[in-house]
């Protein structure tokens, strides 16, 4: 309308010019009444702005923070033809700031908000502190231009927004751990959540924590074996899955190397990481020690009282050995905490929150235990939400010379294995596994030669029985023969028992399958429950003919 000279009245100053018509919307009141007389008047009715308008005046001046105040809500929602997203948005703006004022109010985290384009919507307090900025001075701004370190990553989060993120920062003595968590609505990606969480190195618990000792310190590069491969690859997935893990297998066979490894592997990795064998601390101490006490709680407790290893390990995992050796007393105790989060030093009235993984681990079959009431049937599958079987070293096979040459390299050691003493290893019965290994080639080390041969090994052999070297599919075979003639039934736990006692690691996964092959072909029937399975008259037959009875 370039036609048209536009000529601005406020009430506030005098006309100076002349004009053909009067132009209002909607406020004529406002008009005196000698310009009224003068010229025409036309009342054009109140015109609003359009809620796209509002919202480019908005991002045009960036001021995010006017789409929380309640008149503009009020405004823009009286419009009909606005569309669904427009009103999502608002919505989900609400939605937000509610939620982040009760987060501010209950967590000891920063917390901040941004939308869907990147733009801070909230920040209380304590992000303001832990990142040393005016919150005033950020809100509105894009988080990117805030911090690119920081925040570069929300600039694609509008295509993978449903991955949360994680990443940190050091500031001085401390670190900042940030946690991204997308909002989403009807699928689509309208923000996110971000938790900064303060790590001060320099804290004194912290450094006193560290100072003792307790640190993680294996890795999964340092598992040795081409037949652990499959349960490396099971514990790293295990590893990033924030729950509870029961680790069984013989003495020596490295459970506390996967337990170290599943720790480092994890988000807890920062943390702390304390073990302790439950069968090294007498009954009257482990409550104590577990748990804690105050001061005075009993006579010789120490002044000012004493951390139990739950709170030690606060915020990292807890690794619990030969767990069986724990009273019914105990196991009531560890079941409340793990449920509850929370525990209670002896002699101590307060609950104090604790954020503890536990691995626990056992050299005994726990559910044998739990069936004969020796073991709490509530707290074994609290512990066993996820769970692994470590085989004996006697059914790895060539994992022995693996696991021989590389601790020779690693500790230095300047000698050789000869070809018998090799062909020996692959055939012992390791009754302590890799600890006894180990224990030999330090042994072999004292000799002072440059080639071991098989005289040198230092105990008696203890050889495998031949049926240990059998194809799975025939020794699982073997063993129902053998239930059959002794009138047993045998399940596939009974199964893998027999089978790691004659030196064949089998999982219950490999049974279920072998047995699911020999059903096919008609040498077993399977039964579900605790029938277990039987082998069929074409099965024995097999077995006799080729004399593969025990």
């Amino acid at each position: 309308m370039d036609n048209i000279e536009w000529i601005p009245f406020l009430p506030s100053r005098s006309w100076y010019s002349d004009a053909d018509v009067l132009l209002t919307p909607g406020e004529p009141q406002i008009i005196p009444e000698e310009l009224k007389a003068r010229y025409p008047l036309v009342d054009i009715g109140a015109r609003s702005l359009a809620p796209h308008v509002i919202d480019e005046i908005i991002e045009g001046l960036n001021m995010e923070f006017v789409r929380n105040w309640s008149n503009y809500k009020d405004y823009v929602k009286q419009f009909p033809y606005r569309n669904q997203r427009d009103n999502d948005l608002i919505d989900t703006s609400l939605e937000v700031r509610q939620g982040i004022e009760a987060l501010s109010g209950i967590l000891d985290d920063g917390v901040i908000t941004v939308n869907e384009f990147g733009k801070i919507i909230s920040f209380n307090q304590k992000a303001a502190e832990a990142l040393k900025v005016v919150a005033d001075d950020v809100i509105g701004k894009a988080a990117w231009d805030f911090s690119e370190e920081i925040f570069g990553g929300l600039k694609d989060f509008k295509d993978t927004g449903a991955i949360p993120m994680h990443r940190e920062i050091s500031r001085g003595k401390s670190r900042l751990d940030f946690h991204f968590h997308p909002l989403m609505k009807d699928g689509a990606y309208r923000g996110t959540l971000i938790l900064i969480h303060v790590n001060r190195n320099d804290d004194v618990g912290f450094r006193q924590i560290m100072n003792l000792g307790h640190r993680a310190k294996y890795h999964f590069e340092d598992i040795v074996g081409d037949r652990m491969k499959t349960l490396v690859e099971q514990a790293q997935r295990m590893a990033v899955i924030d729950a509870s893990i029961l680790i069984t297998g013989e003495t020596g066979t490295g459970k506390e190397l996967f337990a170290s490894s599943i720790h480092n592997a994890s988000a807890r990795n920062r943390y702390p990481f304390v073990a302790v064998n439950c069968s090294s601390l007498p009954e009257s101490l482990m409550e104590s020690e577990l748990f804690g006490y105050e001061e005075g709680s009993f006579t010789g407790a120490r002044k000012n009282g004493r951390v139990g290893l739950f709170e030690l390990a606060n915020g990292g995992t807890l690794f619990l050995d030969e767990i069986e050796v724990m009273s019914s007393h105990m196991q009531c105790s560890i079941l409340r905490a793990l449920q509850e989060h929370e525990i209670m030093r002896l002699g101590g009235n307060r609950l104090l929150p604790v954020d503890v993984r536990v691995i626990a681990c056992s050299n005994v079959d726990l559910q044998e235990l739990v069936r004969r009431g020796e073991f709490r049937k509530d707290l074994y599958y609290r512990l066993s939400a996820l769970q692994l079987r470590l085989p004996p070293l006697r059914s790895r096979g060539d994992d022995v010379l693996q696991l021989a040459e590389h601790r020779i390299r690693a500790e230095g050691y300047h000698y050789t294995l000869s070809g018998e003493l090799k062909q020996m290893f692959t055939r012992l019965h390791w009754d302590g596994n890799v600890r006894q290994l180990y224990n030999c080639l330090d042994f072999f080390r004292c000799l002072g030669k440059p080639v071991i041969e098989a005289d040198d090994y230092p105990y008696e052999p203890e050889l495998k029985e031949p049926d240990g070297e059998a194809a799975p599919e025939d020794f699982i075979l073997r063993l129902l023969y053998r239930a059959f003639r002794e009138h047993l039934n045998l399940g596939r736990k009974g199964i893998a028992l027999e089978a790691e006692n004659k030196g064949q690691f089998l999982t219950e996964a490999q049974i279920r399958r072998i047995l699911k092959e020999l059903e096919e072909r008609g040498m077993v029937a399977v039964n579900k429950g605790r029938g277990g399975s039987r082998i069929t008259e074409k099965g024995i037959r097999y077995c006799e003919e080729h004399s593969a009875g025990f």
